[in-house]
């Protein structure tokens, strides 16, 4: 077969079920899918010959189509094996001859005559659609080798060399991505720690336009900083882990503070010039954390795992009443002295911080949640939300790390050390980020600001406790532990 509109016939008729169903970065996990169609087809290269698709899925039960973005590579079968690559489907030609549709991010060919395009910024076109490369020949060394990342998410990335990463989006939205956005703004500014971009590639299809990848350089020898903790917590002492947590935690609330301090430097960029925050902004802020409160509060109650007998149940009960009331006190503290809206980094986790091998600290992944619109991920916002996201990071990094350390110490022993590692780890961050010594962002009024900070924590707070109960329900009694205290949720403790 040698006939691009007979490949791209080829293409539109596979069978992408089974592929899509087994994939970490689908979306429909869990959920049946209604209809499958490959909507867009750009044709890139014939050596091996490969192909950008566009493909549209419909779940069960769900109204709106996403579109997910594949790189793919036809093979004949003997190829398909030498090549040690990854099938995605099996398909024929119009003589009936068999092909292999192999997902190109396993194909080495594939990743080197990519890295190729890239450096000359090649555009791929066909009909009405096109696959465009913006980057430039400085970004890295003309001949490379490349591997795949193994952890796979929302996205798929290729490292080149040890020096480039390349991410490619699975989920393709129409608008600006604010990962490929921000990065450019804050490297535009000067902000040393994030990777520079070096380029991006956009998919320009029947839906208009998406970014289907960035291009930065690679904090090579790095590692993020979840991972680093529970490595150090495997090779130290209570005594020294504590020092090393609390010494992170303060060097994150600083990092975290120069963050939102360049975000909110320029103000004659409309996209991320500050504006004030409203009475209707706190609003909406505390009608998000409402809706999270009640959602785990329907969760819970069907739940053996939190509510086991009736005095468990007035104890989940109450805490929840005080966490409400706790909500709208801090609105009507908050709502005349909000702040300022900047853009934030929105999914701001210790996943999201890399620790260099010189011990630097670098900030990742601007994308914001994957399962939001664009448009809402791009929405200002009072950074104290990044806080609070944080915050949660640091509360779930000391529960794991007192399980791991105290195994044979008991669960008393457990909250005894989380509660005191939380608490001074918690105050390390907020120190860094300088929170008592305001910022133009900050409301004027302390109590306003730790108002705020409170609405954004139970925000989270109770978005984990869904997450937890419908996902990891192991790990459940790390939140619960903050929403009703230790010994209601002992029994939630599985595991220990």
């Amino acid at each position: 077969m040698t006939d691009t509109n007979e490949a791209v016939e080829m293409l539109r008729g596979i069978s992408l079920r089974e592929y899509l169903s087994t994939a970490r970065w689908f979306g429909g996990e869990g959920t049946a899918i209604a209809s499958i169609r490959v909507a867009d087809v750009v044709p890139l290269w014939h050596q091996p010959w490969t192909f950008a698709l566009r493909v549209v899925v419909e779940l069960v039960q769900q109204a709106d189509a996403s579109a997910y973005q594949l790189l793919v590579s036809v093979r004949c079968p003997e190829s398909a094996l030498a090549a040690s690559v990854v099938m995605i489907a099996r398909a024929h030609d119009r003589s009936s001859r068999e092909w292999i549709v192999v997902d190109g991010f396993t194909d080495r060919e594939v990743r080197t005559r990519l890295w190729q395009a890239f450096l000359e910024s090649e555009h791929f076109e066909f009909g009405h659609t096109c696959w465009r490369i913006r980057g430039h020949a400085a970004a890295g060394p003309r001949e490379t080798s490349s591997r795949q990342l193994a952890s796979e998410q929302s996205n798929s990335s290729i490292i080149y060399g040890e020096q480039v990463i390349m991410k490619l989006y699975r989920r393709l939205q129409h608008g600006i991505n604010p990962d490929a956005e921000m990065t450019r703004f804050l490297c535009r500014h000067d902000f040393a720690h994030t990777p520079e971009i070096l380029g991006e590639i956009e998919f320009v299809h029947g839906d208009g336009n998406s970014t289907a990848a960035i291009v930065c350089r690679y904090i090579a020898e790095s590692t993020d900083l979840w991972s680093w903790l529970m490595a150090l917590a495997r090779s130290s002492n209570e005594h020294t882990f504590e020092m090393a947590f609390v010494d992170i935690a303060g060097r994150v609330g600083e990092l975290t503070r120069c963050l939102h301090d360049a975000l909110a430097c320029d103000p004659d960029d409309p996209a991320f010039r500050s504006v004030p925050a409203s009475d209707e902004d706190v609003f909406t802020w505390r009608d998000a954390a409402l809706t999270n409160i009640r959602a785990a509060t329907e969760r819970i109650a069907i739940s053996s795992i939190v509510v086991h007998d009736d005095n468990n149940a007035r104890a989940v009960s109450s805490a929840i009443e005080h966490w409400q009331n706790m909500v709208i006190g801090a609105t009507e503290l908050a709502r005349h002295d909000a702040g300022i809206r900047i853009r934030h980094h929105g999914d701001y986790h210790l996943g999201q911080v890399l620790r260099t091998h010189t011990g630097g600290l670098m900030v990742i992944d601007f994308e914001g949640e994957p399962t939001r619109p664009l448009w809402l991920r791009r929405t200002k916002h009072n950074p104290l939300r990044d806080v609070a996201g944080m915050l949660r990071s640091l509360s779930y990094a000391s529960a794991t790390v007192a399980v791991q350390l105290t195994k044979r110490g008991g669960a008393e022993h457990v909250w005894t050390l989380q509660m005191s590692w939380y608490n001074a780890v918690h105050d390390a961050f907020l120190c860094g980020y300088r929170l008592t010594e305001g910022a133009s962002w900050l409301p004027s009024d302390r109590e306003a600001t730790r108002s705020l900070l409170a609405i954004f924590e139970a925000e989270k707070l109770f978005y984990e406790l869904v997450y937890e109960l419908d996902h990891r329900p192991t790990w459940v009694w790390i939140p619960l532990s903050v929403l009703v205290g230790p010994e209601v949720a002992s029994n939630a403790m599985l595991g220990i």
